[in-house]
């Protein structure tokens, strides 16, 4: 058993597998899809989408009839014999479902003989750097006998452009910056304003480049963005909300103002009942834009905020 680091030896192992960054569709999905395991939104017990973890992604070989030579395996793995995918129950922790949940999840699929879409993603920083697999069937539990995985083995007759529905907050955007950069974000809110960043000039990273921080009460927080991240003078944090944020979040970005010392923004386009757009920003939205061009107006910058493109 070794792993697999790279989305080329993906490749190798799965042959039918495309470049999750080639399709705005993949990209959409998997990034909607955050935890590993996805159920069947009109059957809660049914998996229909795997997206595997390429840190904790493995390749076996020679696996025996009851799988008993690759007990060790924790999470997934690929058998490079016969193609099929192995998945630990153990591999689930964040479903925040118990192993006896995800057995009884595997069972059911297994009867069920669900179709099931898999994915391995190794990063998210540029784009989705990954390989989706595509479809498969789930044909065995093999913890009835011996070992404890779900195997699914390759469907090829469902099409690669098909995606199992996940019921989102927000629908993820694919943005390309003028750099040529590819940023996937969680909602078309969020796609906006990296639009207006990139048209404003301002650097940033999102929170998938961003380590989360722990607040010190131990709470962690996934920022949406840092701006001017190599500028300590004008460099802060972006929180960018649909609507006015709450209470609780406007404290919890003072925890983070407090800890970290950087100033912290909410960003947020409210959409009234006759689709005008009118903006929102607290701690003063201009300081955002101190370090911009200064040929970009007042009004200039007021209609990139107000644009949905």
């Amino acid at each position: 058993m070794q792993s697999v680091e790279t989305v080329e030896r993906v490749l190798e192992l799965a042959p039918h597998g495309r470049l999750v960054n080639t399709s705005v569709d993949a990209q959409v999905h998997w990034r909607g899809q955050k935890a590993i395991l996805h159920h069947d939104e009109n059957d809660p017990r049914a998996i229909d989408s795997v997206r595997m973890r390429g840190d904790t992604f493995f390749e076996v070989e020679e696996v025996s009839d009851d799988y008993s030579n690759v007990r060790r395996l924790t999470s997934c793995a690929i058998d490079a014999d016969t193609g099929r995918i192995l998945v630990a129950p153990t591999g689930q922790r964040n479903t925040k479902m118990t192993i006896a949940q995800c057995k009884d999840s595997f069972i059911y699929s297994v009867d069920r003989e669900c179709k099931v879409r898999v994915a391995v993603v190794f990063s998210e920083e540029d784009g989705i750097d990954g390989v989706d697999l595509g479809w498969y069937t789930a044909v065995e539990f093999s913890g009835r006998s011996n070992g404890c995985f779900l195997v699914l083995e390759r469907d090829e007759e469902l099409s690669l452009d098909v995606f199992p529905f996940v019921q989102r907050i927000g629908q993820p955007t694919v943005v390309t910056t003028s750099e040529g950069t590819t940023v996937v974000t969680n909602s078309a809110q969020e796609g906006r304003f990296i639009r207006l960043f990139d048209a404003l000039g301002i650097p940033f990273i999102d929170e998938n480049r961003m380590t989360p921080i722990r607040l010190p009460n131990g709470t962690k927080y996934p920022v949406d963005y840092m701006i001017y991240p190599e500028d300590p003078e004008h460099q802060a944090y972006v929180e960018v909300k649909p609507f006015r944020p709450t209470d609780v979040e406007i404290m919890k970005a003072g925890e983070l103002h407090n800890f970290m010392s950087s100033e912290t923004y909410f960003m947020s386009t409210v959409w009234s009942f006759d689709n005008n757009v009118s903006s929102e920003t607290y701690n003063s939205m201009s300081n955002a834009f101190r370090k911009t061009n200064d040929n970009v107006s007042p009004d200039e910058a007021n209609d990139y905020r107000c644009s949905d493109n």
